[in-house]
């Protein structure tokens, strides 16, 4: 039995409505693909704007790092041969210039009345600020090497943490390293310094005037 075909005017219609489904379709899939690239190019645009955000307030923030007042409190690492210690305790007298040019007049925190007054002019590369008061600062921990200044002195030396807060200290014999200074007061770190001739003798400094080994 031989099979009736199809008549031509029905089999392009047929041809013409699929291929127009798949024009259809095509379209349609194109404008999902024109919203994803707008879309894309919206969250780059708030990604440059968000970095850009950033790079503007890392700037700032260095910025009010390295930007020291008159009265700032700093460490100062003198440089100069034959000087005690690792650096003294400076405060701000003055700031010349601006920019890379900028110099900070300092004096000694606590000078000498029976020696001439010695200003000196330091970048902000040889001065670290001391914190104003101990709010913030971490907990040091046992045996770190530190810069501290020497209780009654202005002058920083190398030491050792012994004790960082109350009842938390080095032990020898059963008993707490330093436990004729009595309490370790809320704010001081008990510390060991370099060179002490008796090897049990310790001083309390307070935290904030407590420094890194490396003086940053």
């Amino acid at each position: 039995m031989t099979s009736r075909s199809r008549p031509r005017g029905t089999q392009l219609k047929d041809d013409a409505d699929e291929e127009r489904s798949i024009w259809n379709q095509l379209r349609a899939d194109a404008k999902k693909v024109d919203a994803l690239v707008r879309e894309s190019n919206e969250i780059e645009k708030r990604i440059y704007e968000l970095g850009v955000a950033q790079q503007a307030i890392e700037v700032s923030t260095v910025g009010d790092r390295h930007r020291l007042s008159v009265g700032t409190e700093v460490f100062y690492r003198n440089k100069q041969k034959n000087t005690e210690g690792e650096g003294i305790l400076c405060s701000v007298t003055s700031v010349i210039g601006e920019g890379k040019q900028r110099r900070y007049e300092i004096i000694d925190s606590d000078p000498d009345p029976s020696t001439p007054l010695q200003p000196y002019r330091a970048s902000v590369s040889n001065l670290v600020p001391i914190p104003v008061s101990n709010a913030g600062l971490t907990e040091l921990p046992l045996r770190k090497n530190v810069l501290a200044v020497y209780p009654g002195t202005t002058t920083f030396y190398k030491a050792e943490v012994v004790a960082s807060r109350a009842g938390k200290g080095l032990k020898k014999d059963g008993k707490e390293i330093g436990g004729s200074l009595g309490e370790l007061k809320d704010g001081f770190v008990r510390l060991r310094f370099e060179g002490e001739d008796e090897a049990d003798r310790e001083m309390d400094v307070e935290r904030r005037y407590v420094l890194p080994e490396t003086g940053r």
